[in-house]
């Protein structure tokens, strides 16, 4: 196991503890799914994957499992523009780019991002729980995809 992926499956069962969750061997299972993957995915896709290895786990279970990691911080929940939900196993600050085309999910780190002065509390009264910043666009493979499909390379 890559010393990232040993990071965050300790980091994971110290977080269940933490929050009174007992660390059973579907939670473990799915988080390990989750936290081998480079893709942000989505419960469905965490599912079948998951059920290669446990047959007698149910969607449901998937389900519900993500939805409490989400809310004990232990995963981010990734929120897709016209897309399914995507869940990302690393909770340290970063941020991502969207791509609108293909979908992807990207990590990346920006100091101006990560130093961005917001009042607190807000104006509006909003109590922020965490900062992260998504950045939706066109990644660089459909870019290329596009100019080879254009008549000229030219878009």
């Amino acid at each position: 196991m890559p010393q990232e992926s040993e990071e965050l499956a300790h980091g994971f069962e110290q977080r269940c503890r933490q929050s009174g969750l007992a660390v059973t061997p579907q939670r473990r299972a799915i988080y390990a799914t989750l936290s081998q993957r480079k893709d942000h995915p989505t419960a469905d896709l965490i599912y079948a994957q998951v059920k290669k290895q446990h047959p007698e786990m149910s969607r449901a279970t998937v389900y519900r499992v993500l939805e409490t990691f989400a809310q004990l911080g232990i995963i981010r929940k990734l929120p897709h523009p016209g897309s399914a939900v995507r869940y990302d196993p690393d909770t340290r600050r970063h941020h991502h780019l969207l791509c609108l085309r293909c979908g992807e999910i990207t990590d990346f780190n920006n100091l101006a991002f990560d130093d961005l002065k917001i009042p607190h509390p807000t104006p509006e009264g909003f109590r922020i729980m965490s900062l992260s910043v998504s950045i939706q666009g066109i990644c660089s493979k459909c870019q290329t995809e596009e100019k080879e499909t254009t008549p000229g390379g030219e878009s």
